[in-house]
C-alpha cells in the first residue's frame, strides 16, 4: 500500500509542477489525465476471507528419565473456540502449568507455578497462581546468597 502511494503522490507532483501554477477551486479544474490517474490508482476494498474454524485436538508428554517432565494438550471446537494446557516439572520439583481458553472474548490463561521469584500479579490476562518453592530449591537460593556474601567479603570494593 505505502509504495503505491509513494508512487502516486510522485506522479501527481511531478504533473502538477509541470502545470503552469493556478488556482484549483474545484475538481473541473484539475487536468482530466491527473483525475483518471487518481481514480484508477485508488485502491479497492480488501477481500473479506471468511474463517470457517476446523476442530482440532492434539497432545504429548515426555520425561527426560531424571525427573524432568513436560506436557501440553489443545483442541479446537466448530465455533473456533481454542483450549489447552502446558507445562513442566523440573527434577527438584519446580513447576509451571497454564490452561487457557482463546475464544471471541481474547485470550486468558491461569497460571499456577512455585517458581522461585514468581508473583501473584495478574499480568495481562493472565490470572497466576504462586506457591512456596520446594525446600530444595530454597536451599540452594540461601546457599547462593551465602556464597555471594562471602565472595564480597573476600574481595575489597573496587573503586
Amino acid at each position: 500500500m505505502f509504495p503505491v502511494a509513494s508512487l502516486l503522490l510522485l506522479i501527481v507532483s511531478t504533473a502538477a509542477l509541470a502545470l503552469p501554477l493556478q488556482k484549483v477551486k474545484t475538481l473541473g479544474d484539475v487536468p482530466q489525465k491527473i483525475v483518471k490517474l487518481i481514480e484508477f490508482s485508488t485502491p479497492s476494498s480488501p477481500q473479506v476471507i471468511e474463517f470457517v474454524p476446523n476442530p482440532y485436538q492434539f497432545g504429548y508428554e515426555f520425561g527426560d528419565g531424571h525427573g524432568m517432565k513436560q506436557h501440553r494438550s489443545e483442541s479446537a471446537d466448530e465455533q473456533g473456540v481454542v483450549k489447552g494446557t502446558y507445562g513442566y516439572v523440573d527434577p527438584l520439583g519446580v513447576y509451571r502449568s497454564v490452561e487457557y481458553i482463546a475464544d471471541s472474548q481474547g485470550y486468558r490463561a491461569v497460571i499456577k507455578t512455585n517458581e522461585p521469584g514468581a508473583s501473584a500479579n495478574d499480568i495481562a490476562h493472565g490470572h497466576y497462581i504462586v506457591e512456596t518453592p520446594p525446600a530444595a530449591v530454597l536451599e540452594q537460593g540461601l546457599l547462593f546468597q551465602r556464597n555471594r556474601n562471602s565472595r564480597e567479603q573476600a574481595m575489597p570494593a573496587v573503586q
